[in-house]
C-alpha cells in the first residue's frame, strides 16, 4: 500500500511519500481499540474512525527518492480520497512494486532513477 501526495498545487501528478510493505486491507471497516482512532469533529463532538487496513511497518519516503506517478497516463481521478487499484493498471503495479522492492532492499536508487523514469515514459 503506497501513500501519495500532489507533486504541486498545479499538478495532477502524485509523488509516493510512504508505504506499508505488508499491509492487510479489509473490504469492511474493522473495529477494536487498536484498529480505530478518536478525533474531535468540527462541531466539537468526539468521533471514532475505524480503519480498513493494518500493518506493523511503515516506510516514509524522502522527496529525493520519491517515485512520481504521471496520473494522466492512467486516470486523472485515480487518487481521489482512498482508492485501491491493485491489478487495474498492471504496468503501474510493476513499476511501484519494483520501486518499493528496491527501497526495502536498500539498493542505490540514484543509479536506478533514470531507468525508473524511462520505465514511466514507456
Amino acid at each position: 500500500m503506497v501513500f501519495v501526495r500532489k507533486v504541486s498545487d498545479t499538478s495532477i501528478d502524485r509523488r509516493v511519500i510512504g508505504f506499508y510493505p505488508n499491509a492487510r486491507v479489509y473490504k469492511e471497516k474493522q473495529s477494536g481499540e487498536e484498529l480505530s482512532r478518536h478525533f474531535k469533529d468540527k462541531d466539537g463532538s468526539i468521533k471514532t474512525a475505524s480503519y480498513s487496513m493494518e500493518s506493523t511497518e511503515y516506510y516514509p519516503v524522502s522527496s529525493e527518492f520519491s517515485l512520481v506517478i504521471e496520473t494522466q497516463k492512467y486516470n486523472s481521478y485515480m487518487f481521489r480520497k482512498q482508492r485501491v487499484y491493485g491489478g487495474k493498471y498492471p504496468q503501474l503495479d510493476l513499476i511501484v512494486y519494483d520501486y518499493v522492492k528496491r527501497l526495502i532492499s536498500g539498493e542505490n536508487l540514484e543509479d536506478g532513477i533514470l531507468s525508473q523514469q524511462e520505465l514511466q515514459e514507456i
